[in-house]
């Protein structure tokens, strides 16, 4: 389980770095 949670927290800062601009907080 530990490795889907670093999955997600890596692809949401994946995302984050893309600036997609998906999440606010971003």
């Amino acid at each position: 389980m530990k490795k889907v949670v670093r999955n997600a927290v890596v692809f949401l800062f994946r995302k984050k770095e893309m600036g997609l601009g998906i999440n606010p907080d971003a």
